[in-house]
């Protein structure tokens, strides 16, 4: 199991489908100074804070993704919707589609060459293949729901078909939505078997499955 681990705080984080792990903190300079280091690292920096599972450390640009924004979340995020157009290349040259592919490929360059034809200049296409046209389709991700919490668990169910499990780190959630509603997000998410960490700035009721540690101003842990 995935683990979490700050050097100025004594708790390490067991991320497990028992319970998800709130970390409360109150001082304003450490709630921003974690934040910021988790931060830099999604975006490939140096920090302190380590994640690892099974004693292997992870790189948090590939295995983690912090979230703040629950009033406009997106689930089209690019990297997301890299690998579906990835995904979606490989099938196109599977066993079952590579006829269709081929065919497909030819009738395009066949197309151009048409165009090309009244023009005095020999124009050749160079760069026909099923990515650039899978890119050029500006595919995106409909979701049915509009609330940003049930986009967010969509997300993180289409993370794990497309690339991998990743850890899930949210930020001040509990600021957007009343305790019955986060009960049954956190639910899901045990359910579901997904990694979620939930940072926040105040000191909410404790809900069932939820693992609590905190943070005061003077930087107690309790």
């Amino acid at each position: 199991s995935m683990k979490l681990s700050y050097p100025y705080l004594s708790e390490v984080f067991i991320i497990e489908n028992q319970a998800v792990n709130t970390l409360v903190v109150e001082s304003q300079k450490f709630f921003r100074e974690i934040l910021l280091d988790i931060k830099s690292q999604t975006e490939g920096c140096d920090g302190n804070t380590v994640l690892s599972d099974e004693g292997v450390t992870l790189s948090f640009s590939k295995y983690a993704e912090i979230i703040t924004d629950f009033l406009s979340f997106d689930i089209n995020r690019k990297e997301l919707l890299t690998r579906v157009v990835s995904a979606l290349e490989k099938e196109a040259y599977s066993e079952t589609n590579f006829m269709q592919t081929q065919e497909l490929l030819s009738s395009v360059e066949s197309y151009i060459d048409t165009l090309a034809f009244e023009y005095s200049c020999d124009i050749v296409p160079t760069k026909i293949h099923m990515s650039g046209i899978l890119k050029s389709a500006g595919i995106l991700i409909q979701c049915d729901s509009k609330d940003p919490l049930d986009m967010l668990l969509d997300y993180m169910e289409l993370v794990r078909e497309f690339d991998h499990d990743k850890l899930f780190i949210t930020v001040n959630l509990r600021s957007y939505y009343n305790d019955e509603t986060i009960l049954k997000f956190i639910e899901t998410v045990l359910a579901h078997d997904y990694k979620v960490f939930m940072i926040e700035n105040k000191d909410y009721p404790v809900l069932a499955k939820e693992k609590r540690r905190t943070v005061d101003e003077d930087l107690c842990e309790f």
